[in-house]
């Protein structure tokens, strides 16, 4: 059984795949080809590989089209997103229930951050295993203060004192529909 939110991002895919299909041009197909051949990925394990062209247009237009309802036709010039100065002051408490998140930097007009957690379940493995959610994302002026405690619990449970969780940021750009490294924080609910 998929969520709500698995079943919107098939969609955004999906339709991505139809784009590709009746919208693109020979000649865009092409330029998204040789944009993944320059700019390969890496895998779970760090060994490179070259996505097809659609697969490539696919990714870039899911986030350009999740935050900004945008569809990328043409391949950005390049895939080096903005690594933006991002500090972020996080605490999380069981009594009162709260995950609050401050928030200071600056971000470009085109990019949102990017709020996801996972719970701490496997210590001393790789963060790949964990449950990483999407907690909320937006392009709000900043310095920020957001309390995520509601986005948090209705994905996981109530925060319990001295459980650890994982929280990450990244910075989603929509007129590239590239996302930056992610900013890791591990704390421990007091």
């Amino acid at each position: 059984m998929s969520s709500a939110a698995q079943d919107a991002w098939r969609l955004i895919f999906k339709a991505a795949a139809a784009r590709w299909n009746a919208n693109l041009t020979d000649a865009q197909r092409q330029a998204w080809r040789t944009f993944t051949e320059n700019y390969p990925r890496k895998d779970q394990l760090g060994q490179r590989y070259a996505p097809s062209g659609q697969n490539r247009h696919a990714s870039c237009n899911a986030i350009s089209y999740a935050y900004a309802a945008a569809w990328l036709d043409n391949p950005p010039p390049d895939l080096h997103c903005h690594q933006p100065t991002l500090v972020t002051i996080l605490t999380a408490t069981a009594a009162p229930q709260a995950l609050t998140i401050r928030m200071y930097g600056t971000l470009d007009d085109d990019e949102f951050w990017v709020l996801s957690a996972a719970p701490l379940t496997n210590v001393g493995r790789s963060n790949v295993t964990n449950l990483w959610r999407p907690l909320d994302f937006g392009n709000d002026a900043l310095p920020f203060t957001y309390d995520a405690i509601a986005e948090y619990t209705a994905k996981f449970s109530a925060l319990v004192a001295g459980k650890k969780i994982h929280v990450k940021f990244q910075i989603a750009n929509v007129a590239t529909g590239t996302i930056s490294c992610p900013i890791a924080h591990h704390l421990t609910v007091t």
